[in-house]
């Protein structure tokens, strides 16, 4: 008999008594209990009931014990025990008093970058030890990163971890992790190794120092394919006071190629030492790429020796006023989770002192005068040097250049040390201000008053409030003078707040842009240009279109017919000319689809059926099949959704291998997004790719 997901009391194994449910997940539930043996406290994770008679999910749950059974790491959780009682399988874990990562980036909203890298530095001796033992995490993220009240990290959830072999490379169903951490390669269901992994930790330390994840949206569909082909934005332009270094840094970890990634944990912590040793200091030239092409490689995973600890000691007063200003936004779920904060949050006040590789480094101040101001500021601030600039009118300087500078040429400084520079400017000219953290709005009627030209662009930020300034375009301390041009990046939050697409069928362009700007929308692509010719685009086969009055009269008129004079030499009449709809015929997202606020929605102006294509695919006849025939069925999906949203391409049954190779064609929307074709033979899965148009 199957115990309830809530059973508190009861005694597993005769040994484990259950105390409390502290956390319950997708497909398990994790209790606290008593070994009564030891006299310790243990966790306890079973399979929810639900499940137990699903040998899928109780494949998973197997597949965790297997994959840590033998991880022996300060950061990984110990696995204890497992057993069955009642028909319910179950694993005796490593009890964490703590938090999760997740909850105290939302406590702190951003952590400090070598902050971050403390973390990061404990997952990767983690995962240098899982992936010496060729296991792959594969669901790397903030909530399966545990931080103790010692300040350890521990990393958990092993459930859909592989262990790596040439037969298990291949992404199947099972190994698409969390959505908003997936690398490009689980998303599309190619190759899955180490490098992923390495990938989720990059998406992570991008989240920890910017507040935010890079890909964000209503549906796992639309984030899956901002993975394969969405551009990250660098975590500096979200953030200027994170150094460059550490913004290059997490651009390489999140690169969509895997052999453009960091090929090792080790890899990646050796380069992160070298970082936070410059961090304003931009090694991209320093790479090489190693493997020129596709193929299998040999990634080296030895292992990396944990990290010293660190003090996570809190101010109390000021992280219980954190949670406190949370508690209406958040779940009580979430407000129990967080109240743990107050043991194990910290500053990391001792970073520099616990983690040697993170110190200061001096540098030695140069002649500047006669150079380029902004070339010379360039250079000192990737040195970690503060650069005050000051205008100053000279008769012998060209505009720009320096002409004095307050600190002597070969003295050393220290990191952070503030050089001031006098540069040659117009009459007039003045040092832009910070209005980091002001209201946009405000912001921008005073750089008007100063003669400024003023525009806006919003971007997420977790560091920022809603409508406030995060930066400027020329950066604070630039001198500007009246007339130049000063663009104003705004917050717009975490993206969490959702509206509906409206309806833009029959609207023309203007009207449809007014419609999404009063949503907090932008317009994405357009195509074709309203109105515009696309004889081409239709292969020159009339249809109707819709035009108003308003349509150029120096264009042909889509009615008139070819006259005589058009004809080729040969005899033959040109096909007439089409024109695209002065309105709105198809948009994406469809309407009433839920998107965040500030998303882009694309405006198609001509029938979506001369948008669409397809490509052919081709299967050959199965070598493992034993006989002469077989059941074939092929499947279009699109990337990242659910198992049972798919169209059938081939279904039949019996196919003789005289009918192989078959080929089938496989649409693409109108919107290009790239597909999965899964074909199964005999019922089981034989062959999963993802297509592009």
């Amino acid at each position: 008999m199957l115990y309830n997901d809530s059973m508190e009391d009861a005694v597993l194994g005769g040994r484990y008594q259950l105390q409390e449910r502290i956390g319950i997940g997708g497909m398990s539930v994790v209790y606290r209990a008593l070994d009564r043996e030891t006299h310790s406290i243990v966790a306890i994770k079973t399979l929810k009931a639900e499940y137990c008679s699903d040998l899928e999910f109780v494949r998973r749950f197997q597949n965790e014990i297997k994959a840590t059974s033998d991880l022996q790491h300060p950061n990984i959780v110990k696995i204890f025990n497992q057993g069955e009682e009642g028909g319910m399988p179950y694993i005796v874990m490593e009890f964490i008093e703590g938090i999760t990562l997740k909850d105290y980036i939302v406590a702190l909203q951003t952590l400090k970058w070598k902050d971050a890298f403390s973390v990061t530095a404990q997952v990767l001796s983690a995962v240098a030890c899982a992936h010496e033992h060729k296991v792959i995490h594969r669901d790397i993220k903030p909530q399966n990163i545990m931080i103790t009240d010692e300040g350890q990290i521990k990393l958990t959830d092993f459930g859909i971890a592989r262990v790596v072999s040439s037969a298990t490379k291949q992404a199947k169903q099972d190994s698409a992790g969390s959505v908003h951490y997936l690398s490009p390669e689980q998303a599309r269901g190619g190759l899955v190794d180490e490098r992923s992994d390495l990938y989720s930790i990059g998406i992570m330390l991008y989240e920890m120092v910017t507040g935010v994840v890079p890909f964000d949206g209503e549906s796992h569909v639309s984030i899956a394919l901002k993975h394969i082909d969405g551009h990250i934005v660098p975590p500096q332009t979200l953030d200027p006071e994170i150094p460059k270094g550490v913004s290059d840094f997490i651009m390489v970890a999140t690169n969509k190629n895997p052999l453009q990634r960091f090929q090792s944990a080790e890899d990646m912590y050796d380069r992160m030492k070298k970082v936070s040793k410059e961090p304003n200091y931009s090694f991209l030239g320093d790479l090489q790429v190693l493997v020129e092409e596709e193929e299998e490689v040999s990634v080296q995973t030895g292992f990396i020796s944990a990290p010293e600890q660190h003090d996570y000691k809190a101010d109390r007063t000021e992280i219980i006023r954190t949670v406190t200003s949370t508690v209406l936004a958040y779940t009580l779920a979430v407000i129990v989770g967080l109240l743990g904060i107050v043991f194990v949050v910290s500053r990391f006040d001792d970073l520099k002192k616990n983690m040697g590789a993170f110190g200061n480094t001096q540098y030695e101040v140069q002649d500047y005068t006669g150079m380029q101001a902004d070339m010379v500021s360039k250079t000192l601030t990737e040195k970690g040097l503060q650069v005050q600039k000051v205008p100053v009118e000279s008769d012998t300087i060209p505009v720009g250049y320096v002409v004095r500078q307050s600190i002597e040429e070969g003295t050393l400084v220290e990191e952070r040390a503030v050089i001031e520079l006098e540069v040659a400017s117009l009459s007039g000219s003045f040092v832009l201000e910070s209005y980091a953290g002001t209201d946009y709005r405000a912001a921008g009627a005073q750089l008007g008053s100063l003669g400024l030209k003023v525009s806006y662009t919003p971007i997420a930020s977790g560091k920022y409030k809603e409508q406030n300034v995060v930066r400027t375009a020329p950066d604070a301390g630039s001198i500007v003078v009246a007339g130049d041009a000063v663009t104003v990046y705004y917050s717009i939050g975490t993206l969490s707040q959702t509206v509906s697409v409206p309806d833009l069928s029959g609207k023309t362009y203007d009207e449809a842009q007014k419609e999404l700007e009063k949503l907090g929308l932008r317009v994405g692509t357009v195509y074709p240009e309203p109105g515009s010719d696309i004889t081409d685009l239709v292969g020159g086969t009339l249809f109707t279109v819709t035009t108003n009055e308003t349509l150029d009269p120096a264009l042909p008129s889509p009615s008139e017919g070819p006259s005589d004079s058009t004809a080729t030499p040969d005899g033959e009449i040109p096909p007439e000319a089409v024109y695209a709809s002065e309105t709105v015929i198809a948009q994406y997202p469809v309407a009433g689809t839920k998107v965040y606020k500030y998303e882009t929605v694309s405006l198609y102006f001509c029938e979506t059926t001369y948008l669409e294509s397809s490509k052919e695919f081709v299967l050959e006849f199965p070598e493992n099949i034993k006989g002469s025939s077989c059941d074939v069925r092929i499947t279009v999906s699109d990337v990242g959704s659910g198992e049972e949203e798919y169209d059938i391409l081939y279904d039949k049954k019996g196919v003789r291998k005289s009918e192989f190779p078959l080929t089938v064609e496989v649409p693409f929307s109108y919107y290009g997004a790239p597909v999965r074709v899964t074909v199964r033979i005999n019922g089981k899965v034989y062959q999963e790719i993802v297509m592009y148009e």
